[in-house]
């Protein structure tokens, strides 16, 4: 497809690759593997669901957190997901996209 988009005068696409993924997340963290990268040209974002996300002050009302996670890509091939401030496991959807 970039040939013909070279051909007719378009755009060639500035992303190499994209990965996508989700992965639990508990208590001191989780990793995901991926295919290898290069990371001076990739990053990762994430968003978050399905985690315990409420905590209670002394008067017992309940207060909302936000549920989320710290996704970051640690070597070529390893995302490293640390938890957030939340009371229970939480379930990430991780994307890494990489540039030309």
């Amino acid at each position: 497809m970039s040939n013909l988009s070279a051909f007719y005068g378009g755009a060639l696409s500035p992303i190499a690759s994209i990965q996508r993924g989700t992965t639990a997340v508990a208590g001191g963290g989780s990793t995901a593997t991926i295919n290898a990268v290069v990371l001076a040209k990739s990053y990762v974002q994430a968003s978050c669901s399905n985690g315990e996300h409420s905590a209670y002050a002394p008067d017992y009302r309940g207060y909302g957190y936000a549920v989320h996670a710290n996704a970051t890509l640690t070597n070529t091939t390893t995302i490293t997901l640390t938890p957030g401030q939340s009371r229970g496991g939480s379930e990430v959807s991780w994307e890494v996209i990489e540039y030309v």
